[in-house]
């Protein structure tokens, strides 16, 4: 059986979505899953090139 793993990604200047990405990731391993959240830079985010991307307006 293969194990639920992914990443999820967030701006590091936006710190509000960096925490909920963070909680996410929290949650998810209650329940097994490997999540591990990317702070990044917005010069060098690609969304389209990102497993999971927590974003706001």
């Amino acid at each position: 059986m293969k194990k639920l793993a992914f990443t999820l990604t967030a701006p590091k200047t936006d710190e509000v979505r960096v925490k909920m990405a963070e909680y996410f990731a929290s949650q998810f391993k209650k329940i097994g899953a490997e999540v591990k959240v990317e702070a990044l830079d917005w010069s060098v985010i690609k969304i389209d090139q990102c497993d999971a991307f927590v974003l706001g307006w």
